[in-house]
């Protein structure tokens, strides 16, 4: 599988912007009052979550649409997982252009090569 030229695989520094601006919108949406009950979930379970949605959805989504509402730190450990499945190479992460949207993607690291 190829990916079009169009589109620029992302780095950290990508991701930790989009990750703040979509922080920001989540805080616009949030309700002015919420009852909270505390679910944890460990950042290997939650990679086991994301790779099991991208396989549903036929091996991409919407970065934002992983991002569930709820608490900082369950928004912090799906970010984490992210990090850790693109830095095990099991995700890339596109982008058409800049302020477009950004698509999670799996097994597309053949087409780039072992680049790290």
């Amino acid at each position: 599988m190829t990916v079009p030229e169009t589109e620029d695989k992302l780095n950290v520094f990508d991701l930790i912007g989009a990750f703040q601006k979509m922080l920001e919108r989540k805080k616009l949406r949030a309700p002015l009052t919420a009852s909270i009950m505390r679910a944890e979930i460990s950042v290997s379970e939650k990679m086991d979550h994301i790779m099991i949605i991208l396989e549903r959805q036929g091996g991409s989504c919407e970065f934002d649409s992983l991002f569930e509402v709820g608490d900082i730190e369950g928004l912090v450990v799906t970010f984490l997982s992210l990090l850790e499945l693109m830095k095990r190479s099991d995700i890339v992460v596109l982008q058409d252009g800049n302020f477009e949207k950004m698509t999670v993607t799996t097994g597309m690291e053949e087409s780039y090569g072992n680049n790290r």
